[in-house]
């Protein structure tokens, strides 16, 4: 029958239609948050604050410390041992200074009152410029033999000027490689805390807690968390001291006063503990690669989304256990399908009407699967984000349509 023929599309449309909405996750807008508490449920928070060096400033120092004492609330330094006298981005040969005593006692008495972890932040925080593609790093495609130097010899000046073990390391610009983990896991260190690129090495005891958002995202993330109801959702809220006008006016965003309010904030959440990476590697239960790999999946999906939709459906502002991260691979896959078939299949029945094909039979159904395949791959190999994406999807949508025949329209009868 003729009604017959459009059987296929709009089976194909319902199922997109019910895709999108089965997808679409209860989570509010950006800026709601709720005070409220769910029983039987503890979020973990770790403030890690980088690039504690020679060059920071006293103010800084003596604020930030004086903010987490007052609430009575841990945090972590990441440290850099060496300071390279010409800048971090300097390619031309330099000298490296140790950091210098006086910094080093500003922070022993949080260390020794329990309400500080000093983390290794590399050794001179200086980029090697290895891979320009992946952005600025200090390890990446440095050799085995070189890494471990640094790393053990920034190792040694930290635990020289505390007397206590460094045991957490977090890599500048939050980029390495797989030589740095296993350097890592001989150098006596338990934990990595990086950002979104993964690399890990099973065989290894290494633990990995990367960084999740900015501090003017914790309560959103604090939302996001009771809302996903995780076993053990952990947020490691990633802070530096040029996030802050009165340190850097030109760079800066935030001022001492919101850091004030945020952990003001966080003190009355009696759902929410502030836990160190040393504390939260022994109170948390998995941390290993397996989660770590879970959670890049979801990221590396979320980054295929439009800007706008990524921050509405996707809460990515907290480390999620490997079973919600399962959860999430799934919706954001389908969220994709969704918006690139919605792209696709009109392309597709457009260019197969403009070719007098009206009625598309099974074959295009086969051909539009190998043309979705060739692009997928393109993108691959080009990597243009969603709105690259989205065009290749609809141009594979036209050339399936155009290229691969279909049934013909009925003629009329004479």
């Amino acid at each position: 029958m003729m009604h017959s023929r459009f059987i296929p599309d709009l089976l194909t449309a319902t199922f997109f239609l019910g895709a999108f909405v089965a997808a679409s996750p209860a989570f509010p807008a950006p800026g709601s948050t709720d005070n409220g508490t769910r029983t039987g449920q503890t979020i973990t928070v770790v403030f890690r604050m980088d690039d504690y060096s020679n060059d920071t400033s006293s103010n800084f120092d003596a604020t930030v410390l004086d903010e987490f004492e007052r609430h009575h609330l841990p945090v972590v330094f990441g440290v850099i041992p060496y300071s390279p006298e010409k800048g971090a981005l300097s390619v031309q040969p330099d000298q490296d200074r140790p950091l210098s005593s006086a910094k080093a006692d500003r922070l022993r008495p949080a260390l020794q009152s329990g309400l500080l972890e000093v983390a290794q932040h590399g050794y001179s925080h200086r980029s090697v410029r290895a891979c320009r593609l992946a952005g600025e790093s200090e390890f990446m495609g440095v050799p085995r033999e070189v890494q471990r130097a640094n790393i053990m010899k920034g190792k040694a000046l930290l635990e020289g000027f505390f007397g206590r073990p460094i045991l957490s390391f977090c890599p500048p610009f939050n980029r390495y490689d797989e030589t740095t983990v296993r350097v890592l896991a001989v150098s006596g260190f338990t934990m990595l805390s990086a950002g979104g690129f993964c690399h890990t090495d099973d065989s290894t005891p290494l633990r990995y807690l990367p960084g999740t958002c900015k501090l003017t995202q914790l309560p959103r993330a604090v939302e996001a968390a009771r809302r996903e109801r995780d076993d053990q959702p952990v947020i490691v809220v990633l802070f530096h001291p040029y996030d802050f006008q009165e340190e850097d006016p030109l760079r800066g965003s935030l001022h001492y006063a919101d850091l004030e309010a945020q952990l003001t904030w966080l003190a009355q959440q009696g759902d929410v503990r502030v836990r160190t990476l040393a504390q939260a590697s022994r109170e948390i239960r998995d941390l290993g690669a397996n989660r770590y790999h879970a959670f890049f999946q979801c990221h590396a999906l979320s980054r295929l989304l439009p800007e706008g939709l990524r921050q509405r459906v996707y809460p990515a502002e907290a480390y999620w256990t490997v079973r919600r991260s399962h959860t999430w691979v799934v919706r954001l896959s389908v969220w994709l399908a969704t918006l690139l078939g919605a792209g696709f299949l009109p392309a597709l029945l457009l260019a197969s009407a403009g070719s007098r094909r009206r009625f598309p039979g099974t074959r295009w159904y086969w051909s539009g699967i190998v043309a979705l395949l060739l692009a997928a791959g393109t993108w691959l190999l080009m990597h243009p984000g969603f709105p690259g994406l989205f065009l290749m999807i609809v141009g594979s949508g036209f050339v399936a349509g155009r290229v691969f025949p279909g049934r013909a329209a009925p003629q009329p009868r004479a």
